[in-house]
């Protein structure tokens, strides 16, 4: 770290937390983001006895964020959009424990129980919760390239299974992604690469599978965007799913990393 002189903090004695007229005013917002996270990285190097949490446990520094929030922000909508930053940063990235998550989302309730986003957060708990490995992956119905339905659990069953996902919204994004699914079909034959297409009208997305020579048995769509994304946690879209036998192994996983 470098050496500070003791006025470089000095600006904080005039910082207005409770400006109800800046809180949707985008750098009043983003530094109200940094400014939690350090005060919560300075109290945990103060405050906390074990070294090895300062900056690197996400459950424990996002639990201090939690309590810079609570005992700063007393604007509400304010508040509430901070409090749900670090619910969505922490749920989304950390890939915690489910213990972890259970004890992170009880904490965020008692601060924070009547916040404006309760149900969007408690929704995204659930999910990554139904997500977590040896459980069944999601029963959700997507359409074939015939145009019939068919489960996930049906397409997955009996055999190692990638899913991925794409959409016709990003072209750079697709074109890579089919190359890397190209490279990965090859190094890893014993896995069946399926694609998952979302917000993509059907003739685009037949025009799209055509025009790659995809094998089309396996790639479907979904035209539930809302109920996909937020059963399967879509984010990032490099995600992939991966199961054995309908069951999941890694919900999180990366489709650019090794796995």
């Amino acid at each position: 770290m470098h050496e500070l002189s003791d006025e470089f903090y000095a600006y904080r004695k005039n910082i207005n937390y409770n400006d109800k007229n800046l809180s949707y005013l985008r750098p009043y917002y983003n530094f109200m983001k940094n400014h939690v996270g350090n005060l919560s990285y300075m109290t945990c190097k103060h405050a906390c006895k074990d070294r090895s949490t300062l900056g690197n446990n996400q459950f424990h520094f996002n639990m201090h964020k939690l309590n810079v929030i609570d005992s700063l922000i007393l604007e509400k909508e304010l508040r509430d959009n901070l409090f749900r930053n670090v619910a969505f940063d922490y749920l989304l990235k950390a890939h915690d424990s489910p213990e972890n998550n259970k004890v992170f989302i009880d904490d965020f309730q008692r601060v924070s129980g009547n916040n404006a986003h309760i149900k969007e957060i408690e929704n995204l708990y659930h999910g990554i919760r139904n997500m977590q490995p040896n459980g069944p992956i999601p029963s959700i119905l997507v359409m074939s390239i015939a145009d019939t339905p068919i489960s996930l659990p049906d397409i997955a069953k009996g055999k190692k299974t990638v899913f991925y996902f794409w959409s016709a919204t990003n072209k750079t994004h697709y074109q890579n992604l089919f190359k890397r699914v190209d490279e990965l079909s090859k190094q890893k034959p014993e896995y069946d690469f399926v694609g998952i297409n979302i917000k993509t009208d059907e003739q685009h997305w037949k025009g799209i599978l055509d025009y790659f020579k995809l094998d089309s048995k396996k790639q479907f769509r979904s035209d539930d965007f809302e109920e996909i994304t937020k059963k399967l946690i879509l984010y990032p879209m490099n995600k992939c799913i991966i199961t054995d036998d309908a069951l999941i192994v890694d919900a999180f996983s990366n489709i650019y990393s090794n796995f």
